[in-house]
């Protein structure tokens, strides 16, 4: 199953995540599920024309980090909340949980989700929780991975911890210089792009769940996921892919090198990277992509 967070898109984005991710992963043998919230009627007809299930999910967070009243409201329902679950009073762990799943952002929310739609559908194989914007398929990723870890994904060799860039910045911010010292030199992983079988990404998703909630008004879950890779999980639990691997590229700040393109696919070592992450940000990709998927009449691109 591809499980995504497909809230905020436009048509276009949207259609060129599940046209790419059917063209490669048939009806047949993956399942493909959406959170999404309300749509227009035409991202629905694409989606059931494409057997892509929906899956309403709840995010307050635009309106309540926009409106100083809601925010101060929202901030002391959720400390006596804390409070009474640190405690022990019966209920409160349970709605201080469905609370904060709502009140943050919706990339946040995703993990909160995606625990509770696997914990009711743990039957799969293998499972892909992926970004959607800025996620095409160029192949099936699935028989390329041990379902028995998880498996995560690095970015660019360049991106280091304790360098001068964002997931530096953000590490520190959600948990401390002290504790980014201990990453230091470790290369940065991408928390939009993770694999493995229904029970790995359960307790994946519950550890994610755990720390999001204890600094869930500073959290970044891309600093979260690394935490837990890095200084949580067991070694043996996990394998960390090189962004060189050739299985899932992420190309944010990518230097350009390690990768060519040949006609109008993305390929490494003279193979096929089945799943193109963060595209959009070489215009290259984006023009040749956007280009492919430009028609969801193309049928020439679904079939081929």
């Amino acid at each position: 199953m591809i499980l995504s967070l497909a809230t905020n898109l436009n048509y276009s984005d949207f259609s060129r995540f599940i046209r790419s991710a059917r063209r490669f992963c048939p009806v047949e043998t993956t399942d493909l599920v959406l959170f999404v919230q309300p749509m227009e009627p035409q991202f629905i007809e694409l989606a059931n024309e494409l057997q892509v299930t929906l899956m309403p999910i709840v995010s307050f967070w635009r309106e309540v980090s926009s409106n100083l009243a809601l925010k101060i409201l929202y901030r002391s329902f959720l400390l006596a909340l804390q409070l009474g679950a640190s405690l022990g009073s019966p209920g409160f762990a349970q709605v201080h949980r469905s609370i904060t799943a709502n009140w943050i952002h919706a990339i946040c929310t995703r993990h909160f989700a995606g625990r509770d739609f696997l914990a009711v559908n743990p039957t799969y194989r293998c499972v892909l929780l992926s970004d959607s914007r800025d996620v095409i398929f160029q192949g099936n990723p699935f028989p390329l991975v041990d379902p028995h870890v998880l498996n995560v994904f690095e970015q660019d060799p360049s991106l280091k911890y304790g360098g001068n860039h964002i997931d530096s910045e953000w590490f520190a911010k959600v948990f401390s210089p002290k504790l980014l010292n201990s990453l230091r030199g470790k290369q940065t992983l991408c928390a939009g792009t993770v694999m493995g079988s229904p029970a790995v990404l359960l307790d994946y998703l519950a550890r994610m769940e755990t720390e999001i909630l204890a600094r869930k008004y500073r959290v970044i879950d891309q600093a979260v996921h690394n935490k837990l890779v890095y200084l949580d999980l067991p070694q043996g639990a996990v394998q960390i892919h090189s962004n060189r691997s050739g299985l899932i590229l992420t190309l944010g700040e990518t230097s350009g090198d390690g990768y060519e393109v040949v006609g109008n696919q993305v390929t490494i070592g003279g193979e096929v990277v089945p799943v193109v992450h963060q595209y959009d940000r070489i215009p290259q990709l984006k023009s040749m992509f956007e280009a492919m998927y430009a028609s969801p009449e193309s049928n020439s691109v679904m079939t081929n």
